[in-house]
């Protein structure tokens, strides 16, 4: 009885880590490129060209600056993309939806959570409801109905 009792514990012990980890995993395959078509396709107007973000200081798989506002002096978010296959990826990923915030040389920023990707840099932008709107509906079905010419890893 004792036997069946652990094996049962068990299960439901590795299910449960499983679901949390497809929580990051679900839109892995998804470019971080893909961000920019989709908040134009929200209405966030992009007024100047998207740019790479550096990623050394958070180890994150890519990164990207995307100005947003009218005019010539639009307020920039930024995104991270970690590898939530990877294990290290997905405990930063764990520990920053965990904290709600990421730590960028020292400095600490309000961090949002939408499975592989993080955005930042958001909190004080005068369109952050409609930032934050956006982000958290960006999934696997918007990213490829966005454009066939947008390569998606793995597919």
């Amino acid at each position: 009885m004792k036997q069946i009792l652990l094996a049962f514990c068990l299960a439901v012990f590795c299910i449960s880590c499983k679901t949390t980890d497809a929580k990051y995993q679900y839109n892995n395959n998804i470019e971080i490129g893909c961000f920019i078509t989709h908040f134009q396709n929200e209405k966030l107007e992009i007024s100047k060209p998207p740019r790479p973000l550096y990623t050394g200081t958070v180890r994150a798989q890519s990164g990207l600056i995307i100005p947003i506002g009218k005019g010539n002096n639009p307020r920039e978010v930024g995104i991270f993309k970690f590898d939530a296959m990877n294990k290290k990826h997905l405990a930063r990923l764990k520990r920053i939806d965990e904290s709600g915030t990421i730590y960028i040389q020292g400095k600490q920023y309000d961090a949002i959570i939408n499975g592989a990707f993080v955005l930042f840099e958001y909190e004080s932008h005068i369109q952050k409801d409609a930032i934050v709107k956006a982000f958290n509906r960006f999934d696997t079905q918007i990213a490829r109905k966005i454009n066939s010419s947008i390569r998606i890893e793995g597919k």
